[in-house]
């Protein structure tokens, strides 16, 4: 299968019913229809662990390096909820894609996930070998006036690749000069949702 540089989105059930106000595939759309991205995104439904599990295998034999692996769903302080029958914590999730995130970004797209201590997210990107890892550590709302994670997704994607004229970060080469990129990258997001609490952390430069 040929590896692509792409987003690549898990997304939870956030309700029983199917409808565009609860899944985040129209503003990918929005994203790949105007060109925002050169390749075309993948979107994957994930309610059960089996589910999660052939996520991790499929994500490392699909993206190529300076893939965003975006985690759409609910979630509480440290964990991911996406289904009554599925909630895993953030270390228990990089060990399941630990060999699958290597020079990609990751980005929790759900409440108070990055609501923990700093620490468990600079062993995330130790076990990921991902070069940042990114969310939200207070209540989000999908069309929310004060906190709209989706309008926040939106900037944060089209930001890693770059439409304004400004240089996107490298996730190939991850050096000094890239990091520098992608923290003006987050600190422009977390000024202009600022009711988001979006936070990220970073892997040292890569020579």
């Amino acid at each position: 299968m040929e590896r692509l540089r792409c987003i690549y989105c898990i997304e939870g059930k956030f309700d029983n019913k199917l409808n565009p106000q609860t899944t985040v595939r129209p503003m990918l759309d929005a994203i790949y229809q105007h060109g925002y991205w050169p390749d075309n995104y993948v979107h994957r439904r994930c309610t059960n662990y089996e589910q999660l599990a052939d996520c991790a295998i499929e994500f490392e034999g699909y993206c190529d390096y300076g893939s965003v692996l975006y985690v759409a769903c609910h979630g509480h302080e440290g964990t991911l909820w996406f289904d009554e029958r599925l909630e895993v914590c953030v270390e228990q999730f990089a060990l399941m894609f630990q060999e699958s995130c290597g020079k990609c970004i990751v980005h929790f797209s759900s409440c108070w996930t990055l609501k923990q201590d700093p620490r468990v997210f600079h062993s995330f990107l130790d076990t990921t070998h991902a070069v940042a890892v990114s969310g939200y550590d207070r209540e989000v709302g999908w069309h929310s006036r004060t906190a709209s994670a989706l309008a926040a997704d939106e900037k944060y994607l089209i930001g890693l690749n770059s439409t304004d004229g400004n240089r996107p970060p490298n996730l190939r080469r991850w050096g000094s000069q890239d990091i520098q990129r992608y923290q003006h990258l987050c600190g422009d997001v977390a000024r202009q949702y600022e009711d988001c609490g979006f936070r990220s952390y970073q892997a040292a430069a890569k020579l």
